[in-house]
């Protein structure tokens, strides 16, 4: 009987581990930035096709600054991105790329963290999560990623999901909210009102710890999961929203589950604010993590396993 040559036994384990998911284990990094190089390289601005905001102010202004007194604050490096907002009445933040990953079977998952901060001295809110906020989610770009400054989203084809939270103040509506524009809306980020919302905290008037803090860094936490049933599980939460102890406790955490989207591949990450007068939001160590491998990953596992076989054939 014939061996089986290295090609073939890479091939059969490349192939099963695709079809099990045997390979699946511990998290892949897809995108990490802390900013302590100084530099915003490799995200873009991206606006909703204003020079200037219904006000006449200036609109966004997007630095990397130090900050000694960050890391006492609960931020993490020395370095933050700052977003500076002196407009209204439009959504302009940042964006960027990273390898495409498919959520298709039960577990699979993907995970956006970053610290946030609203270091304004100023009450920005003005009544409602959608009239003003912080909003961050993945993207499929549907191989259209331009990297340019500037680009109007509202020409954008990109389909995904984002988060929404508020600046941190009383307010007459909720604190903070999960859309889709898979189905619901035409554009990413930039849709108001309660097109494409899938879930939001209770409408208590209240301060949310959800919400942005004045001053102090939150550690925020969006992640996207399959579940047993082939739905989307869809968790926002912040280190002051941990997961209940106890039956009964209170869960401040955002949950929803949706049924499994015409698209679950993403490949780009949006971050922005709408409509926040006179805002300082400061971002630091942004994590993007997957346990769903590249195919060169299965290939390399494939690869290892098929020559330690080889060679204790021998």
């Amino acid at each position: 009987m014939m061996k089986p040559t290295t090609c073939q036994l890479l091939a059969t384990l490349a192939i099963s581990a695709a079809c099990s998911g045997a390979v699946i284990a511990a998290p892949f990094t897809l995108l990490s930035d802390d900013f302590e190089d100084g530099n915003r390289d490799g995200w873009f601005q991206f606006d909703q096709g204003l020079a200037n905001g219904n006000d006449g102010q200036p609109g966004l202004v997007i630095s990397v600054v130090g900050s000694p007194d960050s890391a006492l604050n609960g931020g993490g490096s020395n370095n933050e991105l700052r977003l500076e907002y002196g407009d209204s009445g439009s959504t302009r933040g940042l964006y960027t790329y990273f390898n495409p990953v498919t959520l298709a079977t039960p577990g699979d998952f993907i995970e956006l963290t970053f610290l946030a901060s609203n270091r304004s001295a100023i009450d920005t809110n003005i009544g409602s999560i959608f009239s003003e906020g912080l909003r961050f989610g993945f993207f499929d770009s549907q191989g259209s990623q331009p990297e340019v400054e500037g680009i109007d989203i509202g020409d954008s084809n990109d389909i995904g999901f984002f988060a929404a939270v508020d600046t941190n103040a009383s307010t007459s509506s909720d604190s903070a909210e999960l859309h889709d524009t898979v189905a619901s809306a035409s554009t990413p980020l930039t849709t108001g009102g309660n097109a494409g919302r899938i879930a939001n905290d209770d409408n208590d008037g209240d301060p949310d710890p959800l919400s942005l803090s004045l001053n102090d860094f939150f550690e925020y936490q969006l992640r996207f999961e399959v579940n047993a049933l082939n739905g989307l599980d869809i968790l926002l939460a912040n280190n002051e929203t941990p997961a209940p102890v106890l039956p009964g406790d209170p869960d401040e955490r955002l949950t929803a589950t949706v049924a499994l989207p015409s698209t679950t591949t993403f490949d780009a990450l949006y971050l922005g604010l709408f409509n926040v007068d006179g805002s300082d939001i400061r971002i630091d160590d942004v994590l993007v993590t997957t346990n769903v491998p590249e195919p060169s990953s299965l290939l390399l596992a494939g690869l290892g396993t098929a020559m330690l076989l080889t060679r204790r054939r021998r």
